[in-house]
């Protein structure tokens, strides 16, 4: 018994000891949150920016992860009939977005405006566009309303429509404010100040109510300052007059206007920044310096031997001439009864420096006389006239009566008679230029005797248009106009010869007939100034002095 007494108390000694050492070692760990406790309040300052600065970095990260957070970013667009797959590859890279389209997707778009953001784009595209859109795994799906259509069972745009408005007093800003408060949860009010005007994207009924409310608000005693500016251009080459139409056109209705003033050459005009740069280019094109050509222009006459009555045959010149010259065509027009039955006009080119080539083969058909070699400047698509011959004069009876006296007047008149020629050069790309060409041969058939007692003369007038494109520097030939002459020869012994009934004896009379055919020779240079009809000067042959 004593033993198993003693054994119980040994048991009970180390089961007090554990409980001891399970005490202390429960003291110990407590001890250290006790300080933690104690330290906590020095440390809570800089745990706050701990904190902030992890929440900070978790909202960038929500920001990185949602990929159409770009459409939130604003900017200002001013495009001008522009490809809708331009404008969507443009919104693209602005706002880091993932743009795809359908390909039917097409056509083109004009919008003009200033801070607004991706998103308002993005649907002014679409609703002005039958297109729809679908946001689905960070890309955005542009298709056709009837693709959309065919995939969701509805149309994209049943639920909103598009109202423009244009403010001519009221200020945008402010009407917008207004109108903002009465769309819908689904609409958007899209505002350009620059030009007062309010785009809407709304159900049908809400924008009927933000339309008679922008209507009540744009009173007529609001003034609505705009910012436009205003700019004098002064023209150097073209008119006033002749530019004012097409400015007119592009101003912006109802704001821009502009002032002219033909006395000084100048244009004032007054619209909105954006579109005085449309103004300044437009103004640039129609004030180009104006081109001008140098025609030189030599009137060859041939007496035609008796072999070649019937005029120079120049097919077989331009035969002869192998690459020199080259034959356009031959065109038969009528020609007055005092120079031949009927006439031939041939068209050729000849190649630059070859106009004595050309000479030397003409004379194997007659004899070669340069009647004329005029010069003469002229600008581009403009009217130049020659005119070789002479001015006949014949006089007019005119009789006034009066009351009392009659009155006899007389007036001398004029006409020109001879070789005429009209040509309209028009300056065409690569090198070459369009020459509208009109000869005219005229001369005098006979005389017409009034009761006066005055003689008036009968004008016979052959004339041709032709078109014949050319490149500058080398020459154009008109050739066959033909006239024929008749002149009678009287030759006589001094004295003898004038004696009556007798004198026949000793003078004789014959006649002669004689065909001379016309060839025009015109070569075009295409000058810019005076600088380069200087270095054209040393090209072009000077007249000799007349013989003593």
């Amino acid at each position: 018994m004593k033993k198993i007494a003693l054994i119980i108390l040994i048991l009970l000694f180390m089961g007090s000891g554990a409980v001891l050492t399970d005490a202390q070692n429960t003291a110990e760990e407590k001890q250290p949150d006790a300080v933690s406790v104690a330290v906590k309040p020095s440390q809570r300052e800089s745990q706050k920016q701990e904190i902030a600065a992890d929440a900070a970095k978790e909202e960038a990260m929500e920001d990185a992860s949602d990929p159409f957070s770009g459409l939130s970013r604003k900017i200002s667009l001013d495009l001008r009939s522009m490809d809708i797959m331009d404008t969507v590859k443009f919104l693209s890279k602005q706002g880091d977005l993932n743009i795809v389209a359908t390909k039917n997707v097409n056509g083109k778009i004009t919008l003009f405006l200033k801070d607004v953001t991706i998103s308002d784009v993005l649907d002014m595209i679409l609703l002005t566009n039958s297109l729809a859109c679908e946001k689905k795994a960070g890309i955005i799906t542009l298709m056709t309303e009837s693709e959309y259509e065919a995939l969701y069972g509805e149309k994209y745009t049943n639920k909103k429509e598009t109202k423009t408005i244009a403010l001519k007093y009221a200020d945008p800003k402010r009407v917008g404010t207004i109108l903002g408060n009465l769309k819908s949860s689904i609409g958007k009010v899209i505002i350009d100040d620059a030009t007062g005007m309010i785009i809407l994207i709304d159900t049908p009924i809400k924008i009927k109510e933000m339309e008679e409310a922008a209507v009540r608000a744009d009173l007529s005693t609001v003034n609505r300052v705009l910012p436009t500016i205003r700019e004098t251009f002064e023209l150097e080459y073209a008119k006033v007059g002749e530019v004012k139409g097409e400015i007119t056109k592009v101003l912006t209705k109802d704001v821009g206007t502009m002032e002219i003033d033909e006395r000084t050459n100048k244009l004032v005009v007054t619209d909105l920044p954006h579109n005085m740069d449309r103004i300044r280019k437009l103004v640039a094109d129609f004030d180009s310096k104006t081109r001008e050509v140098l025609i030189e222009a030599k009137i060859v006459e041939i007496t035609l031997n008796d072999d070649f009555a019937m005029g120079v045959d120049w097919q077989k010149v331009y035969g002869l001439a192998e690459d020199s010259l080259s034959f356009t065509g031959s065109f038969p027009f009528s020609a007055p009864a005092s120079t031949a039955s009927s006439l031939a006009l041939s068209v050729g080119t000849l190649a630059n420096n070859k106009y004595t080539f050309a000479l030397e083969l003409i004379k194997g058909f007659g004899k070669v006389k340069v009647v004329s070699s005029p010069h003469i400047v002229v600008c581009n698509n403009e009217e130049a006239k020659f005119m070789v011959g002479t001015r006949e004069a014949y006089v007019t009876t005119t009789i006034t009566t009066g009351d009392v006296t009659t009155t006899t007047s007389e007036s001398v008149q004029f006409i020109d008679v001879g070789v005429t020629l009209y040509v309209t050069p028009t300056i065409n790309k690569g090198g070459f230029v369009k020459m509208h060409i009109k000869p005219e041969v005229s001369s005098i058939a006979d005389w017409l005797e009034t009761t006066e007692g005055n003689q008036i003369p009968i004008v016979d007038t052959s004339n041709v248009e032709t078109d014949v494109l050319v490149k500058d520097g080398n020459t154009i030939i008109l050739a066959g106009l033909i006239k024929k002459t008749s002149d009678k020869n009287v030759s006589k012994m001094p004295l003898l010869g004038s004696l009556p009934v007798v004198g026949k004896l000793f003078s004789n009379v014959s006649d002669s007939n004689e065909k001379k055919e016309l060839a025009i020779f015109l070569t075009p240079h295409v000058i810019t100034g005076a600088d380069e009809m200087y270095k054209l000067r040393d090209d072009i042959k000077t007249r000799k002095p007349p013989r003593k």
